[in-house]
């Protein structure tokens, strides 16, 4: 498919023209929405890449990639229920896997739901221990709380699984 060489040289415009030629031929293909609507979301085409990833999304629903990037797009674009509905419906879909925890556990944060956010984040560091992400946002949520001590130790906890987090790195000169 051309529409694949143009992505890979991060041709925005002629990605999308060929996608959309390809969308004609090809009715029914995930892939053709899903890689289109990644391409809107790198152009900074928010609102068609919501169309085009909720799309994928229903032509392939238990795909748990198309979910992330509709996320993303609907967290650039301010939508942040919508991404949490989203990020919800991508952990039950993949509940072993550290990542759906801490979006979902994120999209809380982006709504200001920071009590509800911690059990998620908690739970993506239990699925996955080497998890830096999620130990930043729990020492964040500890720091936005006044737990000095606990925050250190999250970010403690980060910056021994990767010595260059610069997340934990600026969380530790917070702390």
């Amino acid at each position: 498919m051309l529409a694949v060489l143009y992505v890979n040289r991060n041709r925005n415009n002629e990605a999308i023209e060929r996608l959309r030629e390809a969308a004609k031929a090809k009715p029914g293909d995930p892939k053709v929405p899903g890689l289109m609507g990644q391409e809107y979301l790198q152009g900074r085409y928010l609102d068609e890449a919501i169309e085009t990833l909720q799309e994928a999304v229903r032509l392939k629903p238990h795909d748990r990639s198309f979910r992330c990037l509709l996320i993303d797009a609907y967290q650039k674009d301010q939508e942040y229920e919508n991404a949490s509905n989203v990020a919800r419906e991508a952990l039950a879909l993949s509940p072993r896997e550290a990542r759906p925890h801490f979006e979902a556990g994120q999209q809380l944060v982006n709504l200001g739901r920071y009590q509800e956010a911690r059990p998620y984040f908690e739970d993506a560091i239990r699925t996955d221990p080497s998890f830096t992400e999620a130990y930043n946002s729990v020492g964040d949520l500890r720091l936005r709380s006044g737990e000095y001590e606990a925050a250190l130790e999250s970010f403690e906890k980060a910056k021994s699984v990767d010595t260059r987090n610069l997340l934990a790195l600026r969380g530790l000169a917070r702390a």
